[in-house]
């Protein structure tokens, strides 16, 4: 009999049947987004600090920093949670003010009656291939997206004339600015390792932490609030510090019977 064939009788006659593996493999995930404007390139590659300018976090860094705080939530840390629910309000906050101006440029441009007004395109857009370990990377990508759309909405309108170039330099400064102090906010997260179960044993790693960060609400403490995205709260482990570079490799989506929760921030 020829390794991994399984025999099945019956009453007639002897089959060779393949045999199976127990369950299939781990799921993939792939996923472009298509960037038209310089402005919002900018923003998903970020820059450096150099001698005249400082660093500008990007949405690659914003996403690398959030996989860091995501597994630290997921092993109880409630500092991690606390960082979570800070970075879901400042997204709803971010979400709001580009809406608002997309609505704003969406009537002026509509009230132009006897005209139909096609919105600027790129002539060679960029496709950016995304890998993130948890849903805040996409959600930082949504956003660079929403941006990209309001920057060509702006430049069509002034293109136009309906916006003369002091107005569209303030509604570009304001939504960016609100974008990358978004991103900035992941850079004050600093891993310490600690659980709720070390605060309740005010050991070094609750000191630690709260030299770190000062003193943990309680209502994170007791898990009465938490972020709508956020990690199933599992079992104590070993994390590190997360210095590899996951933003290379094909992004995993998890199948578990313990879902994690992530409800549309919206």
């Amino acid at each position: 009999m020829a390794k991994g064939n399984t025999i099945i009788k019956d009453m007639t006659q002897t089959k060779f049947a393949p045999s199976f593996p127990d369950q299939p493999g781990g799921l993939r995930n792939t996923t472009t987004m298509t960037i038209q404007t310089n402005h919002a390139s900018k923003i998903v590659n970020g820059r450096p600090s150099g001698e005249d300018s400082h660093s500008i976090v990007g949405l690659l860094e914003f996403g690398h920093r959030m996989k860091q705080i995501w597994f630290s939530a997921e092993a109880n840390d409630p500092y991690a949670d606390w960082f979570l629910l800070q970075i879901e309000e400042e997204i709803q906050k971010v979400k709001k003010d580009i809406a608002e101006k997309q609505q704003q440029l969406k009537g002026l441009i509509a009230g132009m009656e006897g005209f139909n007004i096609n919105m600027a395109e790129s002539n060679q857009p960029i496709q950016i291939e995304l890998s993130f370990k948890t849903p805040y990377g996409y959600i930082g990508a949504y956003l660079v997206h929403d941006f990209d759309v309001l920057i060509r909405m702006i430049f069509t309108a002034r293109h136009i004339g309906l916006l003369d170039n002091t107005a569209a330099r303030s509604l570009i400064l304001g939504a960016g600015t609100g974008i990358r102090r978004l991103f900035k906010l992941a850079l004050r997260w600093k891993f310490t390792g600690v659980s709720r179960d070390d605060l309740k044993a005010d050991n070094l790693n609750a000191q630690r932490a709260f030299e770190e960060f000062g003193a943990c609400p309680e209502d994170i403490l007791s898990k009465k609030k938490r972020a709508k995205v956020s990690p199933k709260i599992r079992k104590r482990q070993v994390l590190a510090a997360s210095n590899d570079d996951s933003l290379n490799n094909p992004a995993e989506v998890t199948e578990s019977d313990d879902e994690t929760a992530v409800a549309a921030v919206g």
